[in-house]
């Protein structure tokens, strides 16, 4: 199908947006209604088209029945040139594989509690009313940008009743690494299945992967119909055990013994929400040892809700076997602490801190919800930038185009689409003249930023921008990616390299020049954080860095501390004159990627994986949690006020908050 096609004489095709076993999915222009939905086509050629098309129409009839928050919701349906088509509402937001992708250790518990609830919800509407889903996973459970939830594509669901020979057609169309044993043996599919597949869903959001794990389908087809899986609780330290129990009434092997029904699933984890301090004195973790083949006995049905597990109750667990002993919960001893560190809550403070300019941070939490958000973008926000002025916002996207926002106006001002590729960094002269952007393009593009018009281009041969900074008088313009050096500098008057920083062994992903602009720090996923004399080009100093990657510099206004936020779900402070770090702040739950210090030192920012975004007020030691249900902070700037904060996300928003001043 070619973008354009107009279907059924309204809907017209702009963007292939995927494509999977049954077909294409498309953005379109609903033309009689004029609004944007998804379309879905059965792809001419593959496979058995009478079989497809049979499933397609199956397909579109079964999710028609569903009008719930929770669920797709399906417009149309209709045939073009002999290919089946339905419409559906085109959903804004971002599907859990790409969530878990960033946050490889799996999700808070407290947002996998409410995302499980909500999805359990929806799966208990669709299977009151004979709808079966059979591919419940991360990749088809949609985090909506404006919050909630949604499942989507039904696109192997069959109602209950039905009959025929779609069943076997459709048989083994689910994701291994989700698939039911009656599944994998050809059984009959049911709301139970639907559960299962629920159970490892919960699981990988959990622990950041499914229960079983396989190069091929028969080792995944082995470990799901024979093997237990290990508790997510010895996967993952904070578990409450109920939530062990849960998951793993869900995975049990023999679906007359998986918890009773979607609905009750959904009290038992919205009961979790908030007690999981509770949860983890009353229920012990079940040990690893029974993570081992499915003996022939099956264990008891599960527990009352709220109440402890019944004697003899596990998955897997033959009747009359002993509940597992009970056992203190992960992480109850107490944690050594060395270095002269002194341990508060999330927060190490190492000796002589204040002495070496470092700053105290506390744990006292302020939470607060998003001020403003600014829509626009079709694709994430990897980089946000005011004018030295304030009045303007530039951010720039992965949908190749940098946005100019009216702060005041709070409404887009510009979009300056001349980037050929997607934008990973831009950055303001400090005189406000000159706007400059860089990415997957291979150049680094400049804009007059009173014309708005290009002013040249910045250009090297395999050359990717990931980080840019000017200097502070504006004369060097330091870029860093994938490039013949760590980073590369520009001499901004000639518009001529001076050289690089560095070496090829690291890419700077993150840069900042000192106040004064003698040091240039940088830093990379698979880079040290390192300082290099601007001057000379060579290498001051190599500090430790986060060890899973250091994702976010930034140097205090007055240039005695380096901020750094990694992987290691960590912020850090450096003292510049002595060359170590000074102090760490271990709040986040995910990868730290962006950190900014305001023009008057007030406030240290920093945006993590999570969504969150954390701002210190450093006269005070107060905290404020800066949250929205998304996942990714790309990053974070002040406004040189230092009243406003701005954050991109991978929802695709810039968003606005109001610091405390």
């Amino acid at each position: 199908m070619e973008a354009g096609a107009v279907l059924g004489g309204r809907y017209r095709l702009t963007r292939r947006v995927g494509q999977g076993g049954m077909g294409e999915v498309w953005a379109a222009d609903d033309m009689e209604l004029r609004r944007r939905v998804a379309v879905k086509i059965v792809v001419a050629g593959q496979g058995t088209s009478t079989v497809l098309t049979d499933r397609l129409r199956r397909e579109a009839e079964n999710a028609a029945q569903l009008q719930h928050p929770g669920i797709t919701v399906v417009h149309d349906i209709g045939v073009h040139e002999g290919q089946p088509f339905f419409v559906m509402e085109l959903l804004n937001g971002t599907d859990f594989a790409a969530i878990l992708a960033q946050n490889r250790q799996g999700l808070p518990i407290e947002r996998v509690l409410e995302t499980g609830a909500a999805v359990a919800d929806a799966l208990g509407y669709a299977h009151r009313r004979g709808v079966v889903h059979r591919d419940i996973k991360p990749a088809n459970l949609m985090e909506l940008a404006e919050d909630g939830v949604k499942i989507c594509d039904f696109g192997i669901s069959r109602s209950m009743d039905a009959t025929g020979h779609l069943t076997a057609a459709a048989g083994m169309m689910a994701t291994p690494a989700y698939t039911a044993p009656e599944q994998y043996e050809g059984r009959p599919a049911d709301a139970r299945t639907d559960l299962y597949a629920f159970g490892c869903t919960l699981y990988a959001l959990l622990v950041g992967v499914p229960p079983f794990g396989g190069d091929t389908l028969p080792a995944l087809m082995h470990q799901h119909l024979t093997i237990n899986p290990v508790p997510p609780s010895q996967r993952r330290g904070g578990v409450p055990a109920e939530l062990d129990w849960i998951v793993l009434g869900l995975l049990a092997k023999n679906p007359a013994e998986r918890l009773s029904s979607a609905e009750d699933v959904a009290r038992r984890l919205r009961a979790l929400v908030g007690a999981a301090p509770r949860m983890e004195a009353q229920y012990a973790p079940v040990p690893p040892q029974y993570a081992q083949p499915v003996p022939v006995a099956h264990g008891a049905p599960p527990p009352p809700m709220g109440g402890p597990p019944a004697p003899g109750y596990g998955p897997g667990m033959g009747v009359g076997q002993p509940r597992p002993p009970m056992s203190p919960p992960p992480g109850a001893a107490p944690r050594a602490a060395g270095r002269r560190a002194f341990l508060i809550g999330g927060l190490v403070l190492v000796g002589g801190a204040a002495a070496a300019g470092g700053v105290y941070l506390t744990t006292d939490i302020f939470r607060r919800s998003p001020d403003r958000t600014l829509s626009g973008h079709t694709d994430h926000v990897n980089s946000v930038v005011f004018s030295p002025d304030g009045k303007t916002l530039a951010s720039g996207g992965k949908d190749g185009t940098v946005r100019l926002w009216d702060v005041a106006a709070e409404r887009p001002v510009a979009v300056l689409d001349d980037y050929r590729d997607q934008v990973e960094a831009v950055a303001y002269s400090p005189d406000g003249r000159l706007l400059a952007a860089g990415g997957m393009g291979g150049a680094v593009q400049l804009w007059d930023t009173a014309t708005r018009r290009g002013a040249g281009a910045l250009k090297r041969d395999a050359f990717q921008v990931l980080s840019l900074a000017f200097s502070p008088n504006g004369k060097i313009l330091a870029a860093g990616g994938d490039v013949d050096a760590t980073a590369e500098l520009w001499n901004m008057t000639n518009r001529r390299v001076i050289g690089g920083v560095g070496n090829t062994a690291y890419a700077a992903e993150s840069l900042a020049f000192s106040p004064d602009g003698r040091i240039l720090a940088t830093a990379g996923s698979r880079a040290p954080l390192i300082l290099f004399d601007v001057a000379s080009r060579r290498r001051i100093t190599e500090l430790d860095g986060h060890g899973d990657g250091t994702f976010g510099v930034a140097f205090s206004p007055d240039g005695k501390t380096l901020a750094s936020g990694g992987g290691d779900h960590k912020v850090r402070l450096w003292s510049v004159a002595a060359k170590r770090m000074t102090s760490e702040y271990s709040k986040s739950a995910n990868w730290v990627k962006a950190v900014a210090y305001s023009a008057d030192g007030k406030h240290l920012a920093a945006g993590d994986a999570d969504g969150t975004t954390w701002v210190w007020d450093l006269a005070t030691n107060e905290a404020t949690e800066f949250k929205v249900r998304v996942m990714g902070v790309e990053s974070v700037a002040f406004s040189p006020d230092g009243k406003t904060l701005a954050t991109g996300h991978i929802d695709n928003k810039v968003r606005l908050w109001q610091v405390s001043s």
